[in-house]
C-alpha cells in the first residue's frame, strides 16, 4: 500500500516531539510501499560524521514508517530487522544511522543524507554506460560494504540494486534501504522479496536459497547495468525473466574489458553452487592480481581496512 498526498504529512504533537529532540523536517525527497524520505536538519554544534551548513544544523534524510499503514508482515517481520540493522551500522560505502526516534505507531530513522540522489536516476541521465574506470570504482566500493554486511554484521541485504545505491557529494557509493535485511543463519530462506530484475533464478523459482550467494548475484546485475546501462536480462514476467537468466542470454551493446565481463559471466551463474563468492571477487578480481586489470585504485582498500572517515 503506497502513501497518497492525503495521507503526507506529520502532526503538530509528532512535530513537536521530534523539535524538542533537535529535529526539523524538510522537503520529501521520495516515497515507496511503507515509508517515505524527507529531508531533514538537527540543531547540534560539534557533529563530526555528518556533513554541517554553518556549523551548527546537520543535514540528514529521514525515513518515516507508520505501522498502522504497512502491512502486517512488514510491521512484525521486517521492520524490526531493519531498525535492528541500522542502528549498528559502521562503514565507509554503508549509509550510518543518526537515530531512531519512535512517535506512536511511527519510526522515524535520521540518516545520513547523499545530495547525490541514487544511481539509478544518475545512470538514467546518461546517454550511454559509465566510464570503465568509474564503473569498477562504484564497483570495489559496492563490494566492500557488501563485504562488512556479510563478514562483520552477519547480515544479508537482500534489495541490492541501483536505486538503493546512494551518491554523496563526492560520488562514493552509500549502500541503503535495509527493509528486507536478515541476519545470516545456517538455515536456507525461502522468503521472496527484491527486486525481480536484481533477483537470483533460485529466488524467482522459490527454491530455498542461501542469502549471502543471492546478493552477490545482484552485485553482478549491477556491474552489468554501470557498464550497459541496460539490464542483462529481462521478461516477458518472471518466467521469460528467470528463462533468460537460466539460458544466460546477455546482450552486450557497449564493448568492455575481458576482466571485467568474465567476472560478470561468473557472478550471474545460474547455479548458486557454480557462482563465484563475495570473497573471490573482492580478492582475485578487485585486490588481487587483477587490481590494475580491473582499474580499482588502492586507496579504496586502505579506506576499507582501516574503516576510517566516512566518505563523503
Amino acid at each position: 500500500m503506497a502513501y497518497t498526498k492525503e495521507k503526507l504529512g506529520e502532526t503538530p504533537s509528532e512535530l513537536h516531539a521530534l523539535r524538542v529532540r533537535g529535529y526539523r523536517l524538510g522537503a520529501e525527497l521520495g516515497a515507496g510501499a511503507f515509508g517515505r524520505v524527507r529531508k531533514a536538519f538537527y540543531i547540534e554544534e560539534g557533529k563530526e560524521a555528518f556533513h554541517t551548513q554553518n556549523g551548527k544544523e546537520v543535514v540528514l534524510a529521514v525515513k518515516i514508517i507508520d505501522r498502522v499503514r504497512a502491512s502486517r508482515e512488514f510491521a512484525a517481520k521486517f521492520l524490526p530487522r531493519e531498525l535492528q540493522c541500522v542502528e549498528r551500522l559502521r562503514h565507509p560505502f554503508v549509509v550510518r544511522t543518526h537515530s531512531i526516534v519512535e512517535r506512536g505507531s511511527k519510526v522515524f530513522v535520521f540518516m545520513q543524507y547523499c545530495d547525490g540522489g541514487d544511481m539509478y536516476r544518475f545512470l538514467e541521465r546518461l546517454t550511454g554506460p559509465l566510464p570503465d574506470r568509474h564503473a569498477k570504482f562504484w564497483f570495489g566500493q559496492l563490494i566492500s560494504g557488501v563485504k562488512y554486511l556479510h563478514e562483520e554484521l552477519k547480515v544479508c541485504h537482500r534489495d541490492l540494486k541501483c536505486e538503493n545505491l546512494l551518491l554523496t557529494r563526492g560520488l562514493n557509493v552509500k549502500i541503503a534501504d535495509y527493509g528486507f535485511s536478515r541476519d545470516i543463519a545456517e538455515d536456507a530462506s525461502r522468503t521472496f522479496c527484491g527486486s525481480p530484475a536484481y533477483c537470483a533464478p533460485e529466488i524467482l523459482m522459490h527454491n530455498a536459497y542461501r542469502t549471502p550467494i543471492a546478493d552477490v548475484w545482484s552485485t553482478g546485475v549491477i556491474l552489468f547495468v554501470m557498464v550497459q546501462n541496460s539490464l542483462p536480462f529481462s521478461g516477458p514476467g518472471v518466467k521469460g525473466l528467470t528463462l533468460h537468466q537460466l539460458t544466460r542470454r546477455m546482450e552486450w551493446i557497449s564493448p568492455v574489458s575481458p576482466v571485467c565481463k568474465d567476472l560478470i559471466h561468473r557472478i550471474l551463474q545460474p547455479q548458486p553452487e557454480k557462482r563465484i563468492s563475495l570473497h573471490e571477487v573482492r580478492d582475485v578480481y578487485i585486490f588481487g592480481r587483477s587490481d590494475e586489470a580491473f582499474g580499482l585504485p588502492r586507496r579504496s582498500r586502505e579506506a576499507e581496512e582501516t574503516n576510517g572517515k566516512m566518505a563523503g
